[in-house]
């Protein structure tokens, strides 16, 4: 595809990628439309922050990417365990990832986790906002090496406007589970996300282990998982670890 191309592309599809307003259509537009501009397997989709050197997920859409990989990067992560990550924050360009660049610069927990998961060549750009603390981030697995060059051009084109589409999935997101859960449920699930135990939850909140037990129970019912680490992870991914909703719309309880 030439320069050319690629602007006919981005103006044919920029306008559709503005218009995505849930999971199912960002998905969608991933799998079809965004494989005619950028050649890859999986897509992971991030919203995100970095507080005191930790980076945490706020939201994340799954396009292909093993789910247990997704599970681990909700838990979060020091910054120093992610130099590939570090390394995009500071040049914020562009970055493509293959066996020889992850050697100079990926951690040997990172260089494992890519061997892991079978995820091959990777394409890592992003958006970060006027804080310089938060935004997104796309990470491209599965990239033929021969089109390293192609990919990276390309990236720089088309993330701005994948940007204003993960922006707009998560602000739905969020308006729909802040009002299916309550300011209470929202603030366990903070908790959680920060690594908290029950007794550590129960002393915060002045209630017992025992309530706080039975309120993980509801909770897991209502997001439809298994495990702690599963219902932060689902909480991510749908936008309910965002500290603005804490205070949110939903009832008392």
């Amino acid at each position: 595809m030439s320069s050319q191309d690629v602007g006919q592309w981005l103006t044919a599809h920029a306008v559709a990628l503005h218009a995505v307003g849930d999971r199912l259509s960002f998905r969608r537009t991933c799998d079809v439309a965004l494989r005619e501009l950028v050649e890859h397997q999986a897509l992971l989709a991030v919203i995100g922050k970095v507080v005191n050197d930790r980076v945490s997920i706020l939201s994340a859409i799954n396009c292909g990417v093993p789910d247990a990989l997704v599970t681990e990067a909700m838990g979060g992560s020091d910054l120093a365990d992610r130099p590939l990550v570090r390394l995009w924050l500071q040049r914020r360009e562009p970055l493509f990832v293959d066996e020889a660049f992850a050697l100079a610069h990926a951690s040997a927990a990172e260089r494992a986790e890519i061997a892991r998961y079978g995820l091959g060549c990777l394409a890592i750009h992003g958006v970060v906002d006027t804080s310089g603390s938060s935004g997104s981030y796309f990470s491209f697995s599965g990239v033929p090496p021969s089109r390293a060059a192609d990919t990276v051009r390309r990236l720089e084109l088309l993330v701005p406007h994948l940007h204003v589409a993960l922006l707009r999935v998560w602000r739905v997101d969020c308006g729909a589970w802040a009002h299916r859960t309550t300011p209470r449920e929202r603030d366990l699930l903070q908790c959680l996300h920060a690594g908290m135990s029950n007794p550590e939850i129960a002393f915060k909140s002045g209630r017992s282990q025992a309530t706080i037990r039975n309120q993980l129970h509801h909770l897991m019912g209502k997001l439809e998982v298994g495990s702690r680490l599963a219902l932060v992870a689902r909480a991510a991914e749908l936008g309910l670890l965002d500290e603005g909703l804490r205070g949110g719309t939903g009832a008392g309880g």
